[in-house]
């Protein structure tokens, strides 16, 4: 029983010093999404950011060179970024253009929400097959979660680039 005890309190207290030395989990989130930020900043109004700004969460994500549930975990972290940046710069041209539509079939602030939902449908489409391509094992786990990360990340830049192009000449 005596060594019972001891064992447990040499347990708990191994793991006390090892959550002590132990950064957060997500110490590592903060820092990535403000350097991706940064990069999004750079642009012109005619090229917009670099492509070179999707990936960044993930170049961060601890788990980006372990399991492939750790892979596809740094692929959705970088991927709810992205689509959390979406709504802005199709809020910012739904209000522009419906400023200045025509009230006619040219007008585009009524279709903006259609349009963003067929890119949802499309991304599905495009991102299953993609997986689908090499099976149900890792690499198709893998591969379907990049190319999740990277079309949403792509479509947030395609957008801004709007934002920079027709709002803010």
């Amino acid at each position: 029983m005596r060594f019972l005890l001891i064992a447990a309190w040499v347990g708990i207290s191994t793991a006390a010093v090892h959550a002590e030395e132990s950064p957060p989990a997500d110490d590592w989130k903060t820092p990535a999404i403000e350097q991706v930020e940064a990069c999004r900043q750079i642009g012109t109004i005619d090229h917009g950011p670099s492509e070179d700004c999707i990936g960044l969460i993930v170049a961060a994500c601890p788990g980006k060179n372990g399991s492939t549930s750790s892979m596809v975990e740094c692929f959705e972290i970088e991927r709810q970024y992205w689509a959390s940046q979406i709504a802005a710069p199709l809020r910012t041209l739904r209000d522009y253009k419906a400023r200045y539509d025509s009230d006619d079939e040219y007008a585009v602030a009524p279709r903006l929400d259609t349009y963003q939902q067929n890119w949802e449908v499309w991304l599905r489409n495009k991102c299953d097959f993609a997986g689908l391509r090499y099976g149900r094992g890792s690499i198709g786990r893998i591969t379907r979660g990049l190319c999740e990360m990277r079309t949403t990340g792509e479509r947030v830049l395609e957008l801004e680039l709007m934002v920079r192009q027709d709002v803010r000449q």
